[in-house]
């Protein structure tokens, strides 16, 4: 458990900040009205530098503090939830269509009904997953919700018949892929501590899922996917139907205008040749390629210079911290794609409904 007054003083510290910075641009407000022209433009340089030193110093605070978080389950909770917390979701989100781009998986999708059916079923099968997932990773791995979840997990999984790699790849994509897109997009690039971090949040919960040959550290692992996606990666109809289902989801929010151009952008973010010939998309041009990067860049560099960083007690869980006292519910913090569970939900009744809710599957790795 991380020392108390170091998470207050991390929670207190870029409030504080805030406040300062606030007061400055307030006092720059007032100079700049009774200034002269030059002195206006004198006045709005030092502000923006002085603002930008502060977040610097905020930043600076905040990465201090990760340092001295020991267990590092923690750090990389922190991580996914509170200093990466929208990269690292849409990382999440985009490496679903490299496990459409394996046959074996997206006939099993397929089969299933639970995306293609219609978009009710598919934003159902989103949200049980996001939601069982979220149980797991928001607090900790030994917490009785944490468990609950995952034996839900284990049991869905039972009545499908997964082959371990399978498994596996799709544990890699978790554990490599936000690390990846941080490198890339992030404000700033993760240490080796913190990208073991994200390696060993996925592993416990691969060991208690029971896959078997998980690599031992996370570089190990990134080579293990790509040498199993360049041999099993190949264009299927059922790739398509799944990338399609989840891209009409994800796109939702998109005006419709607008829903062509964020289609493209996904294709250029992914970037990559075999995964797109596998799921039946085109190839995006090198100039749109460079151009989204450079947006990506670019938007790390706003970040990294002109916005502080999230108070630690500000996350983006979607779960809540407690059932409603009225039903015995959990009711979602927020819905990105709509809700299927309105009045709340219950951990071991998420699922398919025709998978027995509430029966639970046991815990791999010598644990129940």
């Amino acid at each position: 458990m991380p020392d108390p007054w170091r998470v207050a003083r991390g929670a207190l510290g870029p409030c504080c900040a805030v406040a300062v910075a606030t007061a400055i641009l307030l006092a720059l407000r007032t100079l700049i009205s009774s200034s002269s022209t030059m002195g206006q433009k004198a006045s709005v340089v030092f502000g923006v530098v002085l603002y930008a030193c502060v977040v610097r110093w905020m930043r600076a605070r905040r990465l201090a503090y990760l340092e001295g978080v020991e267990d590092l389950h923690e750090l990389g909770r922190v991580l996914a939830r509170v200093e990466f917390a929208e990269i690292t979701y849409r990382a999440l989100e985009l490496a679903l269509f490299r496990t459409y781009a394996i046959p074996s998986v997206s006939a099993l999708l397929e089969r299933t009904g639970r995306f293609t059916e219609s978009a009710e079923s598919c934003l159902r099968r989103y949200n049980d997953t996001d939601l069982i997932l979220s149980e797991i990773f928001e607090r900790d791995q030994d917490h009785p919700r944490s468990i609950l979840a995952l034996r839900r997990l284990n049991f869905i999984h039972s009545h499908y018949k997964i082959s371990n790699d399978d498994y596996l790849f799709t544990l890699s994509l978790f554990m490599v892929e936000p690390v990846a897109w941080i490198n890339r997009y992030g404000w700033r690039a993760l240490s080796q501590r913190e990208a073991d971090a994200f390696f060993e949040l996925f592993r416990t919960m691969g060991v208690r899922m029971g896959i078997r040959g998980i690599p031992g550290n996370i570089a190990e692992m990134a080579r293990w996917k790509d040498r199993y996606a360049q041999k099993h990666s190949r264009f299927a109809k059922s790739n398509r139907a799944i990338g399609d289902a989840t891209f009409a989801l994800l796109l939702k929010p998109v005006p419709a205008f607008a829903k062509p151009f964020a289609l493209h952008a996904s294709y250029a973010l992914m970037n990559d040749p075999l995964l797109l010939e596998a799921m039946g998309y085109p190839l995006p041009s090198r100039a749109f390629v460079a151009a989204m990067d450079g947006i990506m860049r670019a938007r790390a560099a706003f970040v990294r210079y002109l916005l502080p960083p999230r108070p630690l007690w500000f996350n983006a869980n979607r779960t809540p911290a407690k059932a409603s006292e009225r039903t015995g519910l959990f009711e979602p913090n927020f819905s990105r794609y709509g809700q299927s569970y309105p009045g709340g939900y219950a951990i071991g009744r998420l699922g398919p409904d025709e998978l027995r809710p509430g029966l639970l599957g046991k815990l791999h790795g010598g644990e129940e």
